[in-house]
């Protein structure tokens, strides 16, 4: 059996345009992947801020919760559970249409660009 295609959708197939989740995500939001950081130290762990230093718009919270554990003969220590990336609802609402596996793709991409150690995505309130 043949498929019968547009020339619209050959091109789209043959040259990936939205196929690289980076140029998807700069289409509408030019500035995410040069945004500014800011280092907060709270009781509960590591908090650092990534927002738009032109118009000061948060888009991106990483929290780094540690837990405090007991090892025999050593004594206490902290370990990293988890690291969270907290999206501001506008960014995850638009990356959702990416895919099925949008959290894994904007979670690998995060990484890579800020290079961070993100574990889990979660919508920000």
């Amino acid at each position: 059996m043949k498929l019968i295609i547009t020339e619209l959708q050959y091109k789209k197939l043959t040259e990936g345009e939205d196929n690289d989740f980076d140029s998807f995500l700069t289409k509408r939001f030019p500035k995410i992947d040069d945004l500014k950081m800011v280092r907060v130290n709270l009781n509960s762990g590591l908090y650092r801020r990534y927002f738009n230093p032109e118009n000061g718009e948060l888009y991106f919270r990483v929290f780094m919760t540690t837990t405090p554990s007991w090892n025999p003969n050593v004594g206490p220590s902290n370990k990293d559970e988890f690291i969270h990336l907290y999206v501001s609802p506008k960014i995850y609402n638009y990356v959702k249409k990416y895919g099925m596996n949008f959290e894994y793709v904007l979670t690998d991409w995060f990484n890579q660009t800020y290079n961070e150690n993100v574990n889990s995505v979660l919508k920000q309130k």
